[in-house]
């Protein structure tokens, strides 16, 4: 049986039941064209075939057709069907194909008939999480910067029914992946920022956050980001470091501000020149770093380098040919091999403090390159080297 010609028309809530007899079950809408064709039950077998360009769904949630043909589950549910937990749908798209054998798609099956009753309202839809928080951020505030604020932006669906509160996790060490992350507070919707008291400069121990929404259907939206407040130790005399959080400032001025550093000085690879930025004085020609560059410090007594701000999900930083004083802003341990896969690169050095006047040591391709730490690193040609979390 063949249905057509019919253009631009809406074809919903039918049974069709045999109406091709051929040994494949065929549907044809003979030539049609462009009809939105959904919430119907085709209860034949075998392969879909349409002449025209059809549309066979009416979107998310609101689904397609039934297909009897179609061997599927139902384990996923949202737009993209990737998300655990059923909604009625379909988890894979059904092929309607054309006399051409191209595959046009319902993209959204049902998983059961569609029932005549208040046809045609979409399924039940299960529980979905709520749309988490964004632009995350963390600064340091308060007396001697001895507090943490950490900022986002609001749910999309903040202030919507069911919405609750957000929910902000701590742990001492990364986990890109949040395993063992413990809970730190709770604040109501609407809020947009917390402030840890003492979590600051004067805390020695680093911490790495997440926040996400909480609504009534027990499942958070988790915010992609992850920020951080962490410590570097410095010692007395000279150390080697680099900043791995992305800063709201990256002025020496603000970054030192709490550090018992005198001078600070970086090589720039492109000019071939030193600079530097001296405390006591208040000048020099290097007013703010990047993520990208390793830095000597020279501290007047042991102390804590302290900052806060966003982890990356990478960096990419330029190396030219030669020597490069650079950083390592990852929070992934990697060695050198590793990390330096596909850099065309000679030497890598790291910093000792027991090896005077240089306070540098050859570096192994299995030595261990980790956050916080600055190298020296000798590339035969200029190149882009990426560093991810």
């Amino acid at each position: 049986g063949e249905m057509g010609p019919a253009y631009g028309n809406t074809i919903i809530c039918n049974d069709f039941v045999n109406i091709n007899t051929s040994i494949i079950g065929r549907y044809v809408f003979s030539g049609s064209g462009n009809n939105l064709i959904h919430h119907n039950n085709f209860l034949g077998y075998g392969m879909a075939y349409a002449e025209g360009v059809e549309i066979w769904d009416d979107g998310y949630p609101n689904g397609g057709n039934y297909w009897a043909s179609h061997v599927t589950n139902d384990s996923f549910r949202g737009p993209n069907q990737d998300i655990p937990g059923p909604d009625g749908i379909a988890d894979d798209q059904f092929a309607i194909y054309d006399l051409f054998l191209n595959k046009n798609f319902d993209r959204y099956p049902f998983f059961n008939q569609v029932p005549k009753s208040g046809c045609p309202s979409p399924p039940p839809q299960m529980p979905k999480e709520p749309l988490p928080p964004f632009d995350l951020s963390a600064n340091l505030e308060g007396v001697s910067l001895s507090d943490v604020r950490i900022s986002w932006s609001l749910s999309p669906d903040d202030g919507l029914l069911g919405f609750q509160n957000y929910a902000i996790y701590y742990s001492h060490a990364f986990r890109k992946d949040r395993t063992g992350y413990e809970f730190l507070t709770e604040v109501p919707g609407g809020t947009s920022s917390f402030i840890q008291s003492g979590g600051g400069h004067g805390d020695p121990l680093s911490y790495f956050y997440y926040v996400q929404a909480n609504n009534t259907s027990g499942m958070p939206g988790i915010a992609d980001e992850q920020i951080a407040k962490y410590v570097r130790d410095l010692t007395k005399g000279m150390n080697l470091v680099s900043i791995p959080l992305t800063l709201t400032v990256m002025r020496l001025e603000t970054l030192l501000q709490m550090a018992p550093v005198e001078r600070a000085l970086t090589f720039n690879a492109s000019t071939q020149e030193w600079e530097e930025y001296n405390t006591l004085k208040g000048y020099g020609d290097l007013e703010q770093l990047n993520i990208s560059q390793g830095v000597w410090l020279d501290a007047s007594q042991n102390g804590h380098l302290t900052m806060a701000g966003r982890i990356p999900d990478s960096v990419e930083t330029n190396l030219e040919p030669g020597w490069n004083l650079v950083g390592y802003p990852s929070f992934v341990d990697r060695d050198v091999a590793a990390s330096l896969i596909g850099i065309p690169y000679e030497n890598v050095e790291a910093f000792d403090p027991a090896l005077p006047p240089y306070y540098l040591k050859s570096m192994n391709p299995n030595d261990t390159l980790t956050a916080g730490e600055g190298y020296w690193i000798q590339v035969k040609s200029a190149c882009e080297w990426t560093i991810s979390n």
